[in-house]
């Protein structure tokens, strides 16, 4: 009796349809409930028309209303509840429409002209990024936010077709891993007032990686991968750089020497073109308005999928961009810059100073490290993605596996891809504790680190990715500021 009750009380209503699946199957003469937010609104003397967008397409769904019906309450993004029949449109430009009966409207409209959006406005990104919290009602964030949902669900379904069990690693960690020192730290009210109050009896800091947990886990299940948030403290207003961001991190067992070094490149390379090619196959008109803004992109990605990713040593790096042509410039150039205290300009501010970097100043091998410039330049000269392997040990983290033949470079890689730089990162692990003991930073405490290589652990390799700089590459945005819902950068927290 109350199942029957329960079914009568629910099977009443109809299930609203998605947008993007109506426009898919064009259900013709079918009597249909949809839910969205109006985006135009025009009326003529017999009939209304309303442009209805749900968020889960780009495209919106025209509906057709009597002229009777009262609509003076919608504006602009007002949220609707509209019932009624799919019938095909003779518009050019459109297969279908739904022609309403009835309509509801949702909450309610001040009319504040402060509201930062209007109907068919097209406004910058810049301008956009000041109204964080809604932003996503705009037609290029919203395809933003769906193509950085495909692009996850690319990755992951790349690591579950080779093999890699998804893990957690955790959020709150004791260790800094690389030592960098910009890490945030944790503390409570009360610890703010007692410092011998700590929390966990210790500091504790938001993690920057994960790795050094996907190294434990990778030793009892051989292939591991996460999909973490990380922080970092740097005070760095640049366009590849956010305080929290996210990072894909994967580990495996096994896997040593230069032949792992090779491995691990085999690795990422395959997770990077896969993602990029199935982005491509399955973004639809979302991945279409992203290259109409950016018209180079897709040239680009193409060309990236056309051949192997090159790879060279930071050796063969150093020659190459020794014997670059004075006048030949990156994209890149520097791109930290001072904060000015005026957000819509600072971004724009950046890519100017980049535009007028026109002398190349190459790196050597006395810092060990490349510029941003430098790695675009490589781009530029390998045309496309490149590799640059065997770094100097000397500056390098303190779990980089030396290289046999060269004991002072390290069996260690950094992806760059054009227009971005470094995406992603990794290393063959150093397996010797004794070796490791004498690396081991001495602020930490990384017993437990030294105690996976004395209870009979595995050699292993592993790599992080970050996924905004990844979404910079894919969608040809201008900084990773706008591939994020919420960005955080130095100053800036206010959502």
């Amino acid at each position: 009796m109350f199942s029957r009750l329960i079914l009568r009380r629910f099977s009443s209503q109809p299930i609203p349809s998605q947008i993007k699946d109506i426009i898919e199957k064009k259900p013709i003469n079918e009597y249909i409930t949809v839910n969205g937010w109006v985006k135009a609104l025009r009326r003529m003397k017999k009939i209304k028309f309303l442009d209805l967008d749900d968020g889960s397409t780009s495209q919106k769904l025209q509906v057709l209303l009597p002229s009777s019906f009262d609509l003076s309450r919608l504006s602009y993004h007002s949220g609707v509840t509209v019932t009624g029949t799919i019938k095909e449109s003779s518009h050019p430009k459109q297969e279908i429409e739904l022609h309403a009966d009835k309509i509801q409207s949702h909450g309610s409209w001040s009319g504040d002209v402060s509201y930062p959006f209007a109907i068919r406005q097209s406004v910058p990104m810049d301008y956009v990024r000041q109204f964080q919290h809604v932003r996503s009602r705009t037609n290029t964030f919203s395809s933003i936010l769906r193509l950085r949902a495909q692009t996850r669900a690319c990755l992951t379904e790349h690591y579950a077709r080779t093999g890699f069990l998804q893990v957690d690693t955790p959020i709150l960690t004791s260790n800094e891993c690389e030592g960098g020192g910009a890490t945030f730290s944790l503390q409570t009210e009360e610890g703010k007032k007692n410092k011998e109050a700590l929390f966990f009896g210790k500091d504790v800091f938001l993690s920057v990686s994960g790795q050094m947990h996907l190294e434990a886990l990778a030793n009892g299940l051989s292939s591991v991968y996460t999909f973490n948030p990380a922080f970092r403290a740097e005070e760095s207003l640049g366009r590849r750089h956010l305080a929290e961001f996210w990072m894909v991190e994967a580990e495996e067992a096994f896997v040593e020497g230069e032949a792992g070094l090779e491995h691990l490149l085999d690795r990422v390379e395959a997770l990077v073109r896969d993602t990029i090619h199935n982005v491509l196959e399955r973004g639809g008109e979302d991945i279409k308005l992203m290259f109409k803004q950016n018209t180079a992109t897709e040239g680009i990605l193409r060309e990236a999928l056309s051949k192997p990713f090159a790879r060279i040593t930071f050796a063969e790096a150093l020659q190459r961009l020794s014997s670059a042509p004075k006048s030949q410039s990156s994209r890149g150039g520097d791109d930290d810059e001072k904060d000015s205290n005026a957000s819509i300009k600072q971004d724009s501010d950046v890519r100017e100073s980049e535009r007028r970097s026109s002398d190349v100043v190459v790196a050597d091998d006395s810092n060990s490290d490349l510029r941003r410039e430098d790695e675009l330049l490589l781009t530029e000269l390998l045309n496309g993605p490149v590799f640059v392997t065997h770094w100097p040990a000397h500056g390098r983290p303190f779990y980089m596996a030396r290289s046999l033949d060269h004991p002072d470079k390290v069996l260690c890689a950094d992806l760059l891809l054009p227009g971005v730089g470094e995406v992603a990162g990794g290393s063959v692990r150093e397996q010797n504790p004794l070796a490791l003991q004498q690396r081991l930073p001495r602020t930490q405490n990384l017993n437990w680190y030294l105690q996976l290589r004395q209870w009979g652990s595995v050699p292993t390799a592993g790599y992080g990715l970050g996924f905004e700089r990844l979404l910079l590459f894919l969608l040809g945005a201008n900084t990773v500021k706008d591939v994020i819902p919420f960005p955080r950068w130095p100053k800036h927290c206010e959502h």
